[in-house]
């Protein structure tokens, strides 16, 4: 994983040049990248990931999961990283590449990593969604077989909540709510009926 210095980046870090803020990061345009500038004042309740894990992260080989690419460092001091940007588009729910997502969720579970603060943390990007901010991710590095399993299950758990809430209650569209706790509600119910120990587009496309 590269290393960048501030100095080298300092022109982009400019009111004019924000595509967006969030509870961890302000996002800058970088061309065919954005940088992600970590927030002195932190709003997330998960705790930052480790730089470990973040490196981590860059070196996996995930398809659907924006994953850093390089960091930023001023004074010694890692202050944030880079990420391929990814331009807005619609989604076709038809075409949703379930096989490639299930096959990121074990690539991160056994690797260690947890995923947490998914809902929200989305962009749809031709037509696919690919999910953002990995930094709020629980990172464990362990060779424990139950631990992976253990992430497995929490990982797929969460995706789960995620696809039936999108595509079934209109759930995780809106991102300046986070407040849908009813239709989150109702989407874990449909997982526990539908889905308890599965991964929904297993299911999913058997339909399609």
């Amino acid at each position: 994983m590269n290393r960048i210095n501030y100095e080298k980046i300092e022109q982009y870090i400019r009111d004019d040049n924000i595509l967006g803020k969030g509870k961890e990061v302000t996002v800058y345009d970088y061309g065919d990248s954005v940088i992600k500038i970590f927030s002195n004042n932190r709003t997330s309740p998960y705790k930052l990931i480790s730089i470990n894990g973040i490196e981590k992260l860059s070196e996996l080989p995930l398809k659907y999961f924006n994953k850093p690419q390089d960091l930023i460092i001023r004074d010694g001091i890692v202050i944030g990283y880079s990420e391929n940007k990814l331009i807005e588009s619609e989604l076709n729910p038809n075409e949703i590449d379930y096989e490639g997502i299930k096959e990121d969720i074990i690539t991160l579970s056994d690797n260690g990593f947890k995923i947490q603060d998914l809902y929200y943390n989305y962009i749809i990007h031709n037509n696919h969604f690919y999910f953002i901010d990995l930094t709020s991710y629980m990172y464990v590095p362990t060779e424990e077989e139950f631990l992976k399993k253990s992430f497995y299950n929490n990982n797929i758990k969460e995706m789960n909540i995620f696809l039936i809430g999108y595509l079934h209650f209109n759930a995780f569209q809106d991102k300046n709510d986070g407040y849908e706790f009813t239709k989150i509600y109702r989407a874990n119910e449909y997982r526990l009926k539908n889905c308890s120990d599965s991964f929904y587009g297993d299911i999913k496309k058997q339909t399609l």
